[in-house]
């Protein structure tokens, strides 16, 4: 069974809920009839907003009748362990969409779709929170080094040169963007 992560942003009156991207990928894919009934009644928050970029299809493909009222009440059953009731107060749903490489969070993105899954808005969350690269050198003493060298298994080797190399990917996109 399923759960769905919810939270309330009470400043921006926001539904939040959370996916790791390749989920994401797999119900953009999926035609509308097959797409999760929490994502659609997700969606029914944001019934109102349009994508200036409308995925093009080769065929006018008819929109399924889809019960709103039960997905209005499944909805309300998403809504309902709140601390207090939020779904009247809710403007707009948007999908946080992350993924990960051996424990490390590697993307992070918070997506605003309309009804059909096109993107309204989207804001990449680790552009906030990148880390500081320095190129200071701490100096250790003999005695430190001789005394403070551990050995590392093979698998923490192997994520030590993972996480270099997601460095070095997110120091190069950094780069791209300023020129």
């Amino acid at each position: 069974m399923w759960e769905v992560l919810l939270l309330y942003d009470k400043d921006s009156k926001m539904l939040l809920s959370f996916m790791k991207d390749t989920r994401f990928k797999d119900i953009r894919k999926a035609k509308q009839g097959n797409q999760p009934q929490y994502i659609r009644a997700l969606l029914l928050l944001n019934q109102n907003l349009q994508a200036k970029i409308k995925q093009l299809t080769l065929f006018d493909i008819p929109e399924l009748d889809c019960d709103n009222t039960q997905l209005k009440i499944l909805l309300d059953s998403l809504c309902a362990n709140f601390m207090e009731p939020v779904i009247s107060k809710v403007k707009h749903h948007a999908l946080i969409v992350f993924s990960s490489s051996y424990g490390q969070l590697t993307s992070l993105k918070a997506y605003v779709l309309d009804s059909d899954l096109d993107v309204v808005s989207e804001k990449d969350l680790l552009d906030v929170s990148k880390p500081i690269m320095s190129n200071e050198i701490d100096k250790v003493s003999k005695y430190d080094m001789k005394h403070n060298q551990h050995k590392l298994t093979e698998k923490a080797n192997r994520r030590l040169k993972q996480k270099e190399l997601i460095a070095l990917k997110s120091l190069k996109e950094s780069d791209d963007k300023q020129d």
